[in-house]
């Protein structure tokens, strides 16, 4: 129980909590500061660092089905890293407190957990490279943002600070019912979550036991507020056996679509592979170059779930396939052609990118096709030398798989359309 309010800088490294059991009422594992009285530190920068702890089978056997808080963060300015969270009845609660780091975590789930993941509050936070895996009761969300209210945390207990500027990215979610669930209770919360970045995430699911939404707003909510528009959902992977709607909204909100804008939301499968208990995607996945980065919005994710440098061009998801990908807008530098911008919004160019090549020219045949293989382009360029310019503009966002035919040669490169 750390509760000192000042930049203490503590670290809690590499330690194994396992078999606890919570006889009466609800506690935590781990408490970082307090709020709701005298003693709140909810607006302090603690600095505390959590890393490389296993928290595991945490129980509460006075009331199975009531969940408990594995750690409860109630400052600022923490970070959460590395830690393992497995057989647990709870999870991680960013309680009070804003700009917390929460990466390269994993989550895996109980039949009869409840809350098994990261429940939020507060701004600022980051929320990324997070692996969930088989959370699966329906009482359980890998990803849970609270909805607001008005009070101050430093005098009243039930404050809830409304969610915003929070970016949740890079994380995956393998065979979850819920991925993320917007909650309330609507006696003393009413704010909803607003100006928040949701991308690059893969939700997957492979299980024909789900016929549920990935993303879902909780059903008993009235609100007196329409800010769930102004949330971002960019460059998301939406896979599922069963075909549902990936956002269930309820009345009263401004986005009708059951897709959020700007995703790949056509079902095709990121082809991950399970190693080492961790889902990776394949050399062949969508998931490889894709991740929005616009004016590398995403900088401070520079390595992936297991340490691999990410570059200014990323994968979706918390693991990065080709960890040496160093450059801003091509692919690889094997490739002998280049194409940019990637992603674009009218127009691209491909380009040589061998500087051995001797550029005499040759006939190439370009191909851009959707990734349900319908055609959007079939163009021979006669004696191909430097750079030829193809105009997107009428195409719908999306993904497509651009293939370059030369001679016996052919090469595949993925581009975004915004």
């Amino acid at each position: 129980d750390v509760t000192d309010p000042n930049n203490n800088s503590h670290l809690i490294l590499d330690n194994l909590f396992d078999g606890m059991v919570l006889v009466n009422g609800p506690s935590s594992m781990i408490k970082i500061g307090g709020c709701g009285n005298s003693s709140d530190t909810s607006s302090t920068n603690s600095n505390i660092t959590v890393q490389g702890n296993t928290f595991r089978n945490y129980n509460n056997v006075s009331n199975p089905l009531e969940y408990m808080e594995v750690i409860s963060n109630k400052s600022s300015s923490n970070t959460y890293k590395n830690n393992l969270f497995e057989n647990c009845r709870g999870g991680l609660f960013l309680r009070c407190g804003d700009n917390v780091t929460v990466e390269n975590n994993r989550f895996i789930g109980i039949s009869n957990g409840k809350r098994e993941g990261i429940t939020i509050y507060g701004d600022n936070h980051k929320i990324f490279n997070n692996h969930f895996l088989d959370i699966t009761n329906t009482s359980s969300f890998p990803i849970i943002l609270g909805a607001g209210n008005n009070n101050d945390p430093s005098t009243t207990p039930t404050a809830y600070d409304d969610v915003t500027n929070c970016k949740i990215a890079f994380n995956t979610f393998v065979n979850c019912q819920f991925n993320m669930f917007f909650n309330l209770d609507p006696s003393i919360q009413h704010i909803m979550p607003s100006n928040n970045y949701f991308d690059n995430n893969i939700f997957y699911q492979n299980s024909s036991n789900f016929n549920i939404p990935f993303i879902a707003l909780d059903s008993d909510y009235s609100p007196t507020n329409t800010n769930w528009a102004t949330n971002d959902f960019r460059n998301n992977i939406f896979y599922e056996n069963n075909t549902v709607p990936h956002l269930i909204i309820t009345s009263g909100y401004s986005l009708t679509s059951s897709s959020p804008d700007g995703n790949f939301d056509d079902n095709v499968d990121p082809l991950l592979v399970e190693v080492g208990g961790i889902y990776k995607p394949s050399s062949s996945s969508i998931a490889l170059n894709a991740a929005y980065n616009v004016n590398d919005f995403y900088s401070f994710v520079s390595y992936d779930i297991l340490g691999n440098n990410r570059g200014l061009i990323k994968d979706i998801g918390c693991f990065e396939v080709n960890s040496n990908n160093l450059l801003s807008t091509t692919k690889s530098l094997d490739k002998k052609y280049i194409v940019y911008p990637n992603p674009s919004q009218d127009f691209i160019s491909i380009d040589l990118n061998n500087k051995n090549n001797s550029k005499t020219g040759h006939d190439i045949t370009i191909f851009i096709k959707d990734l349900r293989g319908k055609v959007f382009l079939k163009k021979t360029v006669k004696d191909f030398k430097d750079v030829v310019r193809l105009d997107l503009r009428n195409y719908p966002k999306g993904y497509y798989i651009v293939s370059l035919i030369e001679n016996t040669r052919t090469e595949t490169l993925k581009i975004i359309k915004r």
